[in-house]
């Protein structure tokens, strides 16, 4: 299948002629078991039972492993001299753990697997008019109308943490552009825990009338409103990105930075001051009351952002964590801070609402953060009453050797859904309809999130469903396009 499944579905354009050209052609002579469930489905008539062959099709991939299209590989050695590039191997279970094994599973075994994942799940699905990707996801008593998700990202244009105008055109822009939920920003807890001077923040009441505005027009929409908590630590005080992204001495508006260890970012940064336990028991406060504010100012989605080389990262993580206190040395220590606060907010955010935790999955360095130990903090999370974990990686120390290509971190929102048994949303490089709608029809993630093709179309959920063969509800100011 010269080029993967981007050119089979050029070349073969309809649903018929492209699942005649899988099964016909008997390139798939190694997998009878789909072929017989194919076999099922020509001549089933009752539409339970063709829906019932197109989830047994699902379960099956998923447990082979067809996680990751057969481009990756070749992106994630581009540009590297021949003798840097990873081993080739052998099988699709390799294609599922590449960050950790290699990158370059180019093999035709593995190509053939994530082809039949995407072709044959996503012809099914086609033939039935079915999309998972637009089906409603449900968390606790708030049912998202689909699973495409606004990822936090910041705007650096708050003056004293306040929202303005651009926040209420940027937030609200994307639901009506169709998402079913939108968050804001990383929203600081503390002013030294932002970011930069000019981050969104809730330390006050000033905010919520706002805020109100922004979660009130969000919800006529038809999208959920969501915030995002967070604290940067030791990556606070710095310059906007667009001058330079320097850190800010205090003598030009900025502030020294606290961490779990006095352990600089970089060679530029300044030394961190280390929080006592007193300060960490209080910043386990402030998010407690943020949470409250949050409610007050009409979120109803919460996520606590504990990734991205940020102040519970930092606790997390042997690399960045030096302490020889209960906040530091075994993983029991080194998570205690992150799983107090997360158990305090949700005593506070009501049983209904669900509550988020984004993660680093991986340091991608190693006797750093990883899988394995984030696979443990998400079974403790789940136990306090986290209903999701948005799944991300890195930002914990600069210059660290990342293979992003695109859906490079889905792997981890997969093994984590499956091996701590909560709901995970994808991150990462996902930009095509067909991407997303692979993730959560296989079972790799039950939302996808999206952020820079956001910033590139706010309207991408309308133009996803017109691509999927979908049909959605349009805003009615907009509905005269649509067809």
């Amino acid at each position: 299948m010269k080029g993967g499944i981007f050119v089979e579905t050029a070349s073969y354009p309809t649903i018929g002629a492209r699942l005649r050209y899988i099964f016909g052609a008997g390139s798939y002579g190694n997998y009878p078991d789909i072929q017989a469930i194919w076999d099922q489905y020509k001549t089933a008539v009752d539409p339970k039972i063709r829906k019932d062959l197109i989830g047994q099709v699902q379960k099956m991939i998923y447990e082979k492993r067809m996680l990751l299209p057969p481009h990756i590989p070749q992106l994630a050695d581009r540009g590297r001299p021949q003798d840097q590039r990873q081993p080739l191997q052998d099988s699709a279970p390799d294609l599922v753990y590449g960050p950790f094994r290699g990158h370059r599973a180019a093999k035709l075994t593995g190509r053939l697997l994530v082809c039949t994942a995407l072709i044959v799940v996503g012809s099914l699905l086609e033939a039935e008019n079915m999309s998972i990707l637009f089906s409603p996801l449900r968390l606790r008593q708030i049912e998202f109308k689909n699973r495409i998700f606004v990822s936090p990202m910041c705007q650096y244009s708050s003056e004293s943490g306040l929202p303005g105008d651009w926040h209420f055109i940027h937030l609200g822009s994307r639901a009506v552009g169709g998402a079913g939920l939108v968050f804001t920003e990383a929203t600081a807890v503390s002013p030294e825990g932002r970011i930069s001077p000019w981050d969104l923040g809730i330390w006050s009441d000033q905010p919520i009338p706002a805020l109100r505005r922004i979660t009130s027009f969000i919800r006529a929409q038809g999208a959920v409103p969501g915030i995002q908590l967070a604290h940067a630590g030791r990556k606070a005080s710095t310059d906007a990105p667009w001058r330079s992204r320097d850190p800010l001495p205090p003598e030009n508006g900025g502030w020294q930075p606290v961490a779990p260890s006095p352990i600089p970012l970089d060679s530029r940064s300044p030394l961190p001051r280390e929080l006592s336990t007193a300060e960490i028991e209080g910043t386990t406060a402030d998010f407690v009351e943020a949470a409250r504010r949050s409610l007050d100012a009409g979120f109803e989605s919460l996520e606590i952002h504990m990734a991205h080389g940020y102040l519970f990262h930092q606790f997390l993580s042997p690399l960045t964590n030096a302490r020889n206190d209960r906040y530091g040395g075994s993983l029991e220590s080194r998570a205690r801070f992150p799983l107090e606060t997360a158990k305090a907010v949700r005593e506070v955010w009501p049983a209904p609402f669900p509550l988020f935790v984004r993660i680093s999955c991986t340091d991608w360095l190693e006797k750093g953060w990883d899988l394995a130990q984030s696979i443990e903090l998400c079974r403790r999370l789940k136990k306090i009453g986290v209903d999701l974990i948005d799944c991300s990686s890195g930002g914990l120390v600069p210059d660290v050797r990342i293979p992003v290509a695109p859906g490079y971190q889905t792997p981890f929102a997969a093994t984590i859904r499956q091996q701590a048994g909560i709901a995970t949303g994808a991150v990462g490089l996902i930009t095509e309809p067909a991407q997303a709608e692979q993730i959560v029809s296989t079972g790799q993630a039950d939302a996808v999130f999206l952020a820079r093709e956001f910033l590139r179309d706010p309207h991408w959920p309308l133009h996803a469903a017109r691509t999927l063969g979908v049909d959605i509800s349009w805003p009615k100011q907009y509905a005269r396009a649509k067809k």
